[in-house]
């Protein structure tokens, strides 16, 4: 009996091992077809290997308990993500384009931006206008474009204004021989255009409120080789070279009477060949060009009080020879043509300049600097090229694109939305360029729901209803915009009257956000029984009397303007 019970174990052990080898060997021995069996409609199995593998048809995904079954298509070079409905709910095409049917949510920030991606197509040519002599400086505002230009014009119109709403088409419209020898930049605000010149030494001021016709207004030397202008509300900043007369400065004039300009402040610290400024707030950066002698640098001043500049930070670190500088935020970025790079500074403390990241990939004497966003665009003289960086990092600048279509000697550029606009000195031409836009390479026909800010660098036009979110005891509710057909700001308050009258001064920051061209509207409601009204008004305010009732009548008042620099903006298509 026991040796019977010993066969039995035996031969059964002996079996199981022999069944695992067997599977073993099989297992181990397993190679994927290369090829479809004969006869049969089977086709190699999708598996875990490095090898490309390609699908003729729609793959689907999901099907599992409780899981609803999705579809990747492939129609035409588009692919398509299908819900078990059989509807199209995201679609992606060749060309990354990104059309979306349903809806999408990004608990994040979410930017739109089809410029950071490097590489040809970012910048596209679009119209010019050659025959110009001598093309210096160009500034944009809404739909005209302001060019000067140099010495080479002096007997011939050197302002000329451009109609550029179809940037396909430009359209040349007033022009003026200004009767000075030169202009080496321009700035524009409203109504009035800003220019220098280094032959005359002069600040000059023109009236472009009709584009077909400049108008000169006032001006004022006592300048030595000035290169630049800015101006901010009331007041136009300058720069002066040293000669025997005059020393190296940051100079501010009063620009509110454009008949009669008024010197203000000037300030020469840190500086000797001040070339370029720009002003942010309450504080002007300006660059020194360097020398044969000594390289250039960058200085802050503290501008906040027109009659008393006052010196800040200096840095000339990673510096030769600066030529244009631009601010924005806590940053400035300076075009350096001695050593042909694009650098950026911290100006977070303005008595503490730091230098971040610098980078020359393409450039070659770059001549101007315009910051937009996260891109910097750079006019480089030598080479002949607009060249794009992303500037997101400013410890890491990257290269994007550069063109040089139409272009010989660029000195100048200024971005409007998503256009690029170029003075090209060495053949006398003025250029167009477009980005590729985000609408043209990103469509969402659904829902977006963005969980955090969201930042548009050009128009927002809507056909349904702009509204903000609230939250009421009834839940979650929306609240409407208002709409206008003109592009206003608005302001409100509450006074006293005192002895029957009483002056209101519209903060100064509001008042460089509204239009100048025409009058403000001012409407009042009194909260005691007395009877209202404006008895006069100027740009810096408006006073209030009483026609009847209490001396000392309280009130509440609201203040309706047009934007500056949209006064003819009416009902646009």
């Amino acid at each position: 009996m026991f040796f019977s019970k010993f066969q039995k174990r035996t031969a059964l052990i002996t079996s199981i091992l022999a069944l695992s080898i067997a599977i073993g060997c099989f297992v181990f021995a397993w190679t994927e077809p290369s090829s479809l069996p004969p006869l049969t409609g089977l086709y190699l199995p999708i598996n875990t290997g490095p090898d490309y593998q390609n699908k003729l048809g729609d793959l689907g995904i999901g099907g599992g308990t409780g899981q609803d079954v999705y579809k990747l298509s492939n129609s035409a070079g588009t692919l398509k993500f299908i819900n078990n409905a059989g509807a199209e709910k995201l679609l992606l095409g060749q060309d990354g384009a990104l059309i979306e049917n349903g809806n999408l949510t990004i608990n994040g920030d979410a930017e739109v931006a089809t410029q950071h991606i490097p590489g040809s197509g970012v910048i596209e040519p679009k119209d010019f206008v050659d025959g110009l002599a001598d093309p210096t400086s160009v500034f944009v505002q809404g739909d005209f474009a302001y060019v000067v230009k140099g010495w080479d014009a002096m007997f011939q119109p050197n302002f000329v204004i451009f109609d550029i709403s179809d940037p396909e088409n430009i359209v040349t419209k007033g022009s003026i021989n200004t009767g000075l020898g030169d202009i080496a930049d321009i700035y524009v605000q409203g109504d009035y255009a800003y220019v220098v010149s280094p032959i005359d030494n002069k600040l000059a001021i023109f009236d472009i409120s009709n584009p077909d016709s400049i108008v000169a207004k006032g001006s004022i030397g006592g300048l030595d080789d000035p290169t630049t202008v800015f101006v901010q509300g009331d007041f136009a900043y300058t720069v002066s070279q040293a000669s025997f007369m005059v020393s190296a400065s940051l100079i501010i004039f009063d620009i509110s009477n454009p008949d009669s300009i008024v010197r203000k402040d000037s300030d020469s610290t840190n500086l000797d060949t001040p070339i370029d400024v720009f002003v942010q707030g309450n504080f002007a950066y300006v660059i020194n060009n360097g020398s044969l002698m000594s390289n250039g640098s960058f200085a802050i001043f503290d501008i906040s009080n027109p009659d008393s500049i006052v010196a800040k930070g200096h840095i000339n670190t990673n510096l030769s020879r600066p030529r244009s500088v631009f601010a924005q935020g806590n940053f400035a970025y300076v075009a350096d043509q001695g050593n042909s790079r694009l650098l950026i500074f911290d100006i977070s403390n303005p008595d503490s300049i730091v230098a971040k990241d610098y980078i020359s990939t393409n450039l070659s004497i770059p001549k101007s600097v315009f910051v937009r966003t996260t891109y910097a665009y750079v006019a480089s003289q030598n080479n002949s090229k607009l060249v794009i960086f992303d500037v997101l990092d400013p410890d890491n600048i990257l290269f994007l694109d550069d063109e040089s279509a139409n272009l010989s000697s660029p000195v100048s550029v200024f971005v409007s939305g998503f256009y690029i606009y170029v003075a090209s000195n060495g053949n006398g031409k003025f250029c167009i360029f477009k980005l590729v836009p985000p609408d043209e390479s990103e469509i969402i026909n659904g829902n977006l729901s963005i969980g955090n800010n969201l930042t548009i660098d050009g128009d927002l036009t809507v056909i349904g209803v702009k509204s903000a979110k609230i939250m009421t005891s009834k839940g979650v509710r929306r609240m409407a915009a208002v709409e206008a057909p003109t592009n206003n700001f608005i302001t409100f308050g509450s006074s006293q009257l005192s002895n029957g009258e009483a002056r209101i001064n519209i903060e100064p920051l509001f008042l460089e956000t509204i239009s100048t061209k025409k009058d403000y509207q001012v409407f009042l409601t009194a909260k005691d029984s007395c009877s209202l009204y404006v008895a006069d008004q100027d740009k810096e305010g408006f006073l209030v009397k009483k026609s009847k009732g209490k001396q000392d009548c309280a009130f509440d008042w609201f203040l309706y303007a047009l934007r500056k620099g949209y006064e003819d903006w009416y009902m646009e298509p």
